[in-house]
């Protein structure tokens, strides 16, 4: 199964078209998008969320995705009557089940949707205990101390209780995003983590 990574759109339709369209170009069964589809400092936060979805299935793809911090309550909603959101979910896709959770740990910014560490280790082990392998985690802060979540000042500042549910539960692979300039790959034991970048295109076989 052909899937495609990517996230942090931050409502840029023009770059969901880009995802879209190359994604069709590699004959991608899924589009995975690790949260921030839209932005709250848009005007409409949730009808731009909606067109980007549009966009990412335009071409026939299977979309799933999580929230971001940045993505208000109703871009929340939006992905939940869609259909497409695996946000607090487990959902079966190919051979895999995914387990999802958006939004990220606490920022100094106040963004929209926020959780505090414990909410994050609570809710993910609730999930990974009913899913079966292989798995596919997918949120949308990474796990701290790793490649994926360094910033400029490089600082760390990814999940500490995300890092502890991947090395506890090792899944397969673990999809994240947040941190854009931390764009690539790292390892935690057996599990592949990808951050795609600010509307990148990770393709991968699985």
């Amino acid at each position: 199964m052909k899937v495609v990574v990517t996230a942090d759109f931050h409502g840029d339709v023009e770059a969901a078209k880009e995802v879209s369209e190359r994604a069709a170009e590699e004959d991608a069964e899924v589009i995975f998008v690790a949260g921030d589809l839209s932005d709250f400092n848009l005007d409409d936060p949730a009808s731009v969320a909606e067109e980007i979805l549009d966009v990412l299935t335009e071409h026939g793809h299977e979309v799933l995705a999580v929230p971001g911090n940045c993505d208000t309550p109703e871009v929340v909603r939006v992905l939940d009557t869609s259909g497409y959101s695996v946000h607090l979910r487990v959902k079966h896709v190919g051979d895999y089940d995914v387990v999802g959770m958006g939004g990220s740990n606490p920022t100094p910014f106040d963004t929209p949707l926020e959780f505090e560490e414990r909410v994050f280790e609570t809710r993910l082990s609730d999930l990974m205990s009913s899913a079966s392998e292989p798995v596919i985690l997918m949120t949308h802060a990474p796990p701290k101390d790793t490649k994926v979540d360094r910033i400029e000042s490089g600082d760390h500042v990814g999940s500490e209780a995300i890092r502890k549910i991947v090395e506890e539960y090792q899944p397969d692979f673990h999809f994240c995003a947040h941190i854009h300039e931390a764009a690539g790959e790292d390892e935690i034991g057996k599990t592949r983590i990808i951050n795609p970048g600010q509307a990148g295109f990770v393709l991968l076989e699985i």
